[in-house]
């Protein structure tokens, strides 16, 4: 009988997968055996997630372990299948899964072999993968399991419908083609932005730098920014007394008027332009009088049914926000949940969705699923507000508009699976999670709302003048048809207000007008669940100069923004480990580091910072999906070479960085340089393009931009002269990466292999004791470290005048006490003394200028100089490592068909 191998991404859905297949439990991880009814031989094992990563620059090359911008661009190297030959290599936690793949894969060579990962992009590039990096061979025959849920009957109906995996290549090759785009760009650019930006401030390591998580720090800058920077603006609003009750002024007629500036006002800031209210009080207590005056006015209402549809099922995104704003957890944390409630509980379907609609098939199988779910309430917990209310007829779910199989691409929208064995054991985020996923499906299958509106216009009568006449409004909602509203506890719906009292007559008087003075407010900063929705429609904010592919690249942003619905919120959570955005209670904010990184971004690479690239990836990843790409992996690669050439040069140029950046030239073999005697050999330096090197020194580049400045090649022979005799070269007018200038000792690192700083061994100064632990100061050279703040480097020249150790008592002193100082002397960049309030910032170690914080960022004291100008050193090339074609497909022919199950 042949034999059929299943390949699930986790353990848990291995076991579901062969209790659903073969019957049974299963335990452990496999691998799990059986037979059909049919009388196949059945097999199923697992991974745990990426047991494959793509190896690191370093593999292909040592020299790009030295992180040097002159070795960019770092790419893989080329092999037969072609230049674009990336490699991956196995990851150190998998081994124990690995060893089971491969022995599983080698028994079923020429058999069925099924892709039973998660249904998606990520899935299908995991088992491909698997099985490159295991060894499968061309004479198997592959598919594909879809699955939208892990209840049995979900499964074994995945199985019974398994399609042949080459009907899955386009979603294949645009998963790796992803892959390996942000491995160029992360490696890449990285290294720029390390080698070339400013160094960052306290506990900082590295500039990290993706198309996904660069534009989402961007977003949240500008979002800082507008709030930091706002100002706000009065305004004022009229309201009419009419026998009692209160109108608001209409607006509408003055606002769409020529003269608007004249009527209204004109706000400061043009983003406030639409608002319809009055900028000016004078105008308004103008309108006030006009409007007093006649006072009587005629009364019609206009009577209206305002019919209120279904919202739609819940997708992830949905999800994270409703737990962000409800129950204050992060996007991440809400996703664990949803996975544990899909794999483990088995309540609810496939959670990593970006659609809010269903299948047509689903159709009486979800009312009774559904139905199923709130009885096992109703008998268990009937204190719940979802429990007084009877499930609608299954005609009207049928009818629901979330049914609709043209708005379905990979997965449908979260619903519960009508399973009910475990809703006894949730935990209580697991319960919220799942009683809101239930409430939404529910509501998404009834019936519209239905309300009667009462709209009633109070017109001046016989007025004259640039406000006449002057009009009042005032409408009443009243409930007349609940439908799906019916599942929202009564206290979450909208206060009602009393009916509106009748008009005799059809006129009224006006008693009074009412002048209300507000203020615009600034943007709240970005919570979990703002931030998300920023990240989806963020496609909106960019411009191209062809309409067409604007409008295509919009439509896909629109549903796909930046990032996946499975991945934003482990962006977010990324920069807020690598210390780019911090978490502020609810509030998610720019650091120091992400304001600095996306500033200096900004003057180099402006287009990074925007959703535009993402747009242009997403835009050709669907399309490679669908197969109707205008370029395949190849050109899509060979075209984002070409722009990070153009971004090394566009770094490089800009850089003030003291490392080894340099020209932006070729190296050369070197010619001799006249009169330029290295005093080591005798012989003559030898230029090399951006950098020199001494014969007596083999390896040793001398860059001809070093330390901040140009270094000429008469004073690399000086400090060669000094190295050779034993004594450190001296250097001046050196500069930090700020640019803010220093002297140093230069020499040599004992390897020879690079240039670095001599920092004198500190000496205590006498007499000069540190305030808090009562021990002498330690005098670093262009220093000074006060034992109590071992952390703090107190500089010799800042501010524009020079501090000794005394100088930096009090200040301490002060800091320490709360008592702040004001020093006297200090010298701005223009020449100019000035006195201010020094403090020692706890998050940089750094004494800086006390300032409020809207006069504008406070002054940056010197920082301290580069260690060295070498870089890093390359590591070994980690083992096994398999290499990819150069289509992302498993090795072989087409896929075939798979044997009738």
């Amino acid at each position: 009988m042949p034999k059929i191998l299943l390949v699930a991404e986790k353990p848990d859905v291995a076991r579901s997968l062969a209790a659903a297949l073969l019957g049974g439990k299963f335990e452990g991880i496999g691998p799990h055996r059986g037979k059909l009814p049919t009388g196949e031989e059945v097999s199923v094992v697992s991974g745990r997630g990426h047991l494959f990563e793509l190896a690191p620059p370093e593999f292909y090359d040592p020299k790009y372990g030295r992180w040097n911008v002159h070795d960019i661009p770092i790419l893989p190297t080329p092999g037969p299948a072609g230049k674009w030959a990336f490699q991956q290599i196995e990851r150190e936690d998998g081994a124990r899964y690995l060893q089971i793949l491969r022995t599983q894969i080698a028994q079923h060579h020429g058999e069925e072999i099924v892709n039973a990962c998660d249904a998606g992009r990520e899935g299908e590039v995991i088992f491909r993968k698997i099985m490159r990096g295991c060894g499968a061979r061309a004479d198997s025959r592959y598919s594909r399991v879809w699955a939208q849920e892990t209840t049995e009957e979900g499964l074994r109906e995945a199985f019974a419908t398994r399609m042949p995996s080459a009907s899955k290549n386009g979603l294949g090759q645009a998963g790796f083609t992803r892959d390996e785009a942000d491995w160029l760009v992360g490696m890449n650019i990285t290294v720029l932005a390390q080698k070339t930006l400013p160094r960052g401030h306290g506990k900082w390591k590295v500039w990290s730098v993706g198309r996904v998580q660069t534009p989402t720090l961007a977003l949240v800058d500008t979002r800082d920014r507008l709030i930091a920077n706002f100002k706000p603006q009065p305004f004022w609003e009229a309201y009419g007394v009419f026998d009692g009750l209160e109108a608001k002024a209409d607006l509408d007629a003055y606002a769409a008027s020529p003269d608007r500036p004249k009527l209204l006002g004109a706000p400061e800031v043009n983003t406030e332009r639409e608002k319809k209210v009055f900028w000016h009080k004078a105008k308004a207590e103008t309108f006030a009088a006009a409007a007093r005056a006649p006072d009587a006015y005629d009364v019609a209402e206009k009577k209206s049914v305002r019919t209120s549809k279904p919202p739609l099922p819940f997708n992830l995104q949905e999800v994270q926000k409703l737990c962000a704003k409800q129950r204050g957890l992060t996007g991440t944390q809400t996703l664990e949940v949803l996975q544990s409630l899909y794999e483990a509980r088995k309540l609810l379907s496939y959670p990593r969705t970006d659609s809010r609609h269903l299948p047509t098939k689903l159709k009486g199988r979800l009312h009774e699923d559904l139905t199923a779910v709130l009885g096992h309430l109703k008998a268990t917990q009937p204190a719940l507000h979802l429990c007084t209310q009877e499930m609608m007829p299954a005609a009207i779910a049928e009818k629901s508009r979330a049914f609709d199989d043209s708005k379905i691409t990979d997965h449908y929208g979260i619903v519960p699976t009508g399973k009910t064995h475990s809703i006894s054991e949730l935990t209580p985020d697991e319960r919220f999670v799942f009683l809101a996923v239930l409430k939404a499906t529910l509501m998404a299958l009834d019936e519209p709302s239905r309300a009667n509106v009462v709209t009633r216009v109070y017109t001046q009568k016989d007025a004259s003048g640039p406000y006449a006449p002057a009009v009042f409004k005032i409408a009443r909602e009243e409930l007349d048809y609940p439908g799906y509203q019916r599942w929202e506890r009564p206290d979450n719906r909208k206060e009602r207000k009393p009916p509106l009292r009748p008009i005799e007559g059809g006129v009224a008087h006006l008693a009074e007008v009412q002048l209300r003075q507000s203020q615009t407010n600034p943007p709240e900063p970005y919570r979990d669940d703002t931030l998300l929705d920023a990240m989806l429609y963020a496609g909106e904010s960019f411009e191209t100069d062809d309409p067409e592919q604007q409008e295509a690249m919009i439509d896909i942003l629109k549903d796909k923004g930046i990032g996946t619905p499975a991945t934003r919120a482990n962006i977010i959570d990324t920069l807020v480990e690598r210390g780019f955005l911090e978490r502020q209670g609810k509030n998610i904010v720019t650091t120091e580091n992400g304001r600095l990184l996306i500033r200096e971004l900004g003057k180099r690479i402006p287009e990074f910072l925007s959703a535009k690239l993402t747009a242009e990836w997403e835009l050709t990843l669907k399309q490679m999906e669908q197969g109707t790409a205008a370029m395949n992996r190849v050109q899509f690669l060979d075209a984002l070479l070409e722009k990070i050439l153009v971004m090394k040069d566009a770094f490089i140029r800009s850089s003030q960085r003291v490392l080894d950046v340099g020209e932006s030239v070729p190296i050369t073999d070197g010619t001799p340089v006249a009169d330029a005697l290295c005093p080591k050999s005798g012989q003559p330096l030898l230029d090399r393009g951006p950098f020199y090197e001494a014969p007596g020194w083999p390896g040793l580049r001398l860059w001809k931009r070093a330390f901040g400045r140009e270094f000429p090649v008469t004073e690399y022979v000086a400090l060669l002269t000094a190295v050779h005799g034993g004594k450190p070269y001296h250097g001046t007018g050196l500069k930090s990466g700020t640019g803010r200038e220093y002297e140093a000792d230069i020499g040599i690192d004992p390897e020879g292999k690079k240039l670095c700083l001599i920092l004198p061994e500190p000496t205590k100064v006498k007499g000069v004791k540190c305030p808090k632990s009562g021990k002498l100061f330690f005098d670093h050279g262009n220093y000074f470290i006060a034992p109590g703040w071992p952390q703090v480097r107190l500089y010799k020249q800042a501010f524009g005048r020079t501090f000794t150790a005394a100088d930096y008592v009090p200040i301490l002193q002060g800091w320490d006490s709360g008592t702040i100082l004001t020093v006297d002397g200090l010298v701005s960049k223009s020449g100019k003394t000035y006195r201010a309030k020094l403090i020692v910032d706890p998050e940089t170690n750094r004494v800086r200028l006390d300032l409020p914080p809207r006069n504008g960022p406070a002054p940056t004291p010197p920082p301290e100089p580069p260690a060295s100008m070498a870089p890093q050193q390359p590591q070994e090339p980690p083992p096994a490592v398999s290499e990819a074609s150069a289509e992302p497909l498993p090795p072989g022919p087409e896929l075939g068909e798979p044997p009738s199950a």
